[in-house]
């Protein structure tokens, strides 16, 4: 059987490739789609099932391939300051601080849609907001620390692209970089989250009472509105 395309209304085009020797459905997103290679016999239904069921994980590889351009205009807004991106006569790159915002002047000749110069530029934009959070994130959790009473024994700053925080049994804490991004609400409902597990190392009543207690009560929405933001920049 020869291979095939299905649209997906959000994932775009699907292509399909049954192979007699395929045991089970196997997922491969590409720049100019996402490629399925199915077992012969399969059934559209049964790939729209499997879509389904792996529908979020397409979509975060899907949306690597597809990374916009940083561009002269690129403007980085977070709660606590503001980076951008602005075209200068200089004949190199350099950093520009205005108050809470942070300038990476851009010399007019540079073709700044070469690959090279993505890359760097992603490394750049990713450093400065290291530098925030490494500032940012330990001062802020110290001071929810001491107004709700909360002891801890030390707080790392990694990149993390798969959770926002952790904390261990020996009460340290570990933030992602990508807390500085978050609403001011939402940074501080993972901060009090990690906190509250230096005293309820799981998720059960006792955890979510004292988060209710830190919180006012908002914990749960919160939660809620946590999951429609990724710890991605680009």
């Amino acid at each position: 059987m020869e291979r095939y395309d299905i649209t997906d209304p959000k994932l775009g085009r699907l292509v399909i490739s049954p192979n007699r020797r395929a045991k089970r459905l196997v997922f491969r997103a590409k720049s100019d789609g996402i490629y399925v290679t199915v077992p012969e016999g399969c059934t559209t239904q049964e790939i729209e099932r499997a879509v389904e069921t792996l529908r979020d994980r397409l979509s975060v590889h899907q949306s690597k391939l597809e990374r916009a351009i940083i561009e002269v205009g690129y403007t980085l807004k977070a709660p606590s300051f503001e980076l951008a991106l602005v075209a200068g006569d200089s004949s190199g790159f350099f950093l520009r601080q205005r108050e809470s915002r942070l300038e990476i002047m851009v010399p007019r000749a540079v073709d700044l849609k070469q690959e090279k110069w993505q890359e760097w530029l992603r490394k750049v934009i990713l450093e400065q907001v290291r530098k925030q959070a490494q500032k940012e994130l330990p001062r802020q959790l110290a001071l929810l620390a001491h107004q709700h009473g909360f002891q801890y024994q030390s707080v790392k700053i990694n990149s993390s692209r798969t959770r926002w925080g952790s904390c261990s049994g020996r009460k340290s804490i570990n933030l992602s970089l990508f807390l500085v991004l978050l609403p001011e609400h939402l940074m501080n409902y993972v901060l009090l989250h990690e906190l509250c597990h230096t005293q309820e190392m799981n998720h059960g009543p006792a955890f979510w009472n004292l988060m209710d207690r830190v919180t006012k009560n908002q914990a749960k929405q919160w939660r809620e509105e946590l999951k429609g933001y990724r710890t991605e920049l680009f």
